[in-house]
């Protein structure tokens, strides 16, 4: 009996070993089609109660100031896919607001839960940039924070850049 115990055991364990090692861990499988706009333009749509927390930024759009407040909420419940497109959709409604173009770089990036995706850090790349030149008409709360998630440390490429020189990261 003993055995038998013991041979199950040992299928087991190294059946769960061997699946372990071959599942690769994904929050969300990407769909092309969640990147296209809606038929009326709109990149997301507009959720409602998903808390009262505002973030105001600069903008001169309402819409986008109510995306920038719904992008916020939905990073802060971990639901990045969903919260960049509502970024997406406030940069659409104002172009001029950096923080539309920081907050779809911040939810592309490294957080709790997992590593930056590499296939993803050229795309927070640009995005911050958009973000860095658009500063001019941005708060000096919103150049702070699109400096720091110019910097964030991922793996990749562009990482032996910003260890040199964070600072000249976005601006070249």
């Amino acid at each position: 009996m003993r055995s038998l115990f013991g041979t199950v055991l040992a299928l087991a364990l190294s059946t769960t070993a061997a699946w372990a090692q071959a599942t690769v861990h994904q929050h969300y499988a990407k769909d092309a089609r969640t990147e296209q706009p809606a038929a009326d333009g709109r990149m997301a749509p507009r959720l409602q109660s998903l808390g009262k927390h505002k973030f105001p930024v600069t903008t001169k759009s309402a819409e986008a100031q109510k995306y920038v407040d719904q992008g916020m909420n939905l990073t802060y419940g971990f639901n990045h896919a969903e919260a960049g497109r509502a970024f997406a959709e406030a940069a659409r409604l104002d172009p001029r607001c950096a923080m539309a173009f920081w907050g779809q770089a911040l939810v592309l990036g490294p957080n709790i839960n997992a590593p930056m995706e590499p296939a993803d850090e050229a795309k927070a790349l640009a995005l911050v940039r958009q973000a860095v030149a658009l500063e001019s008409g941005a708060s000096a709360r919103e150049r702070t924070s699109t400096a720091t998630c110019a910097t964030r440390p991922t793996p990749g490429p562009c990482a032996s850049t910003r260890a040199a020189s964070p600072a000249t990261w976005t601006r070249r």
